[in-house]
């Protein structure tokens, strides 16, 4: 784990001459929330071509509802695919730049590329960035696991969020523990108990369940970090995170729906230069 976070540092060291208030707050906090990040019309460009994109896919696939309980398996089509957490449905439309214009420069966002480097020394993809619709299930009927608090993998990745719709309360908005990104000596210990503790269960039963360990609420405090930051946050609004911190997706009324812009980086742990 450590050596994994000295590559990380060696990539970001590499790109160290971008400094500005969003990444100092992405390196205080682990996350940034950026209000206004295009100019009102640009935003209203692609707004507009995304909620197309949205119903024409809607019109030839309309969502629906799964009974299965836990990850599903992607269920590709020929605009994306859907994936099923328990009752959740994660919607994952591909994008076009012969077609979008709009998303085409939004990808191009220098603010975005740098923040992406910041975390993982790498820029964002244009090829890996998606629509992303998110339409919350029955808890009580099938419970989404994505609503645990989780870290995604043991070393710095990057996930971001452009909200195109406002995001309330009610449909679920993300949530971060600030600072939880951190390697302290708390958290380290806790990685080898999570880490030793599903080694022992593949050796016992053949499954290990998974690299994405849970946490509860009490054992967050118990590592001295802070209440987790619920992000509600206005249409026109980018959400970058690094997945080494504790995060999850937030409690919501079934059947609302959160739509963004979405792309994630995941860079090969152990490699200490940018590829």
């Amino acid at each position: 784990m450590k050596g994994a976070a000295l590559c990380n540092a060696s990539r970001r060291w590499q790109v160290a001459w971008r400094r500005n208030r969003h990444a100092q707050a992405m390196r205080r906090d682990g996350y940034v929330a950026i209000a206004n990040l295009l100019p009102s019309e640009a935003f209203a460009r692609l707004r507009d071509e995304v909620h197309t994109t949205v119903q024409r896919v809607h019109n030839v696939s309309p969502p629906r509802e799964n009974l299965k309980p836990g990850f599903q398996p992607q269920e590709h089509t020929d605009w994306g695919y859907d994936r099923f957490d328990g009752g959740t449905l994660n919607r994952f439309i591909r994008t076009d730049s012969q077609t979008m214009p709009e998303l085409k420069a939004f990808c191009r966002n220098a603010v975005l590329s740098n923040l992406s480097r910041l975390v993982v020394g790498l820029p964002v993809r244009a090829g890996n960035v998606r629509i992303y619709e998110t339409i919350n299930g029955d808890e009580d009927q099938n419970p989404d696991i994505q609503k645990d608090f989780h870290r995604d993998t043991f070393f710095s990745s990057m996930k971001f969020w452009y909200f195109i719709d406002e995001v309330t309360e009610e449909n679920g908005p993300f949530m971060y523990v600030p600072g939880s990104h951190k390697l302290t000596a708390k958290r380290i210990h806790w990685e080898n108990r999570m880490a030793q503790a599903a080694s022992d269960r593949k050796r016992e039963t053949g499954r290990a369940g998974g690299g994405s360990f849970r946490i509860s609420e009490t054992h967050i405090a118990e590592l001295g970090l802070p209440a987790p930051t619920s992000l509600t946050v206005p249409g026109n609004t980018m959400v970058i995170a690094d997945t080494l911190g504790f995060h999850r997706r937030g409690d919501a009324v079934p059947g609302s729906r959160r739509l963004s812009i979405y792309s994630s980086n995941r860079p090969m742990p152990f490699v200490p230069f940018g590829l």
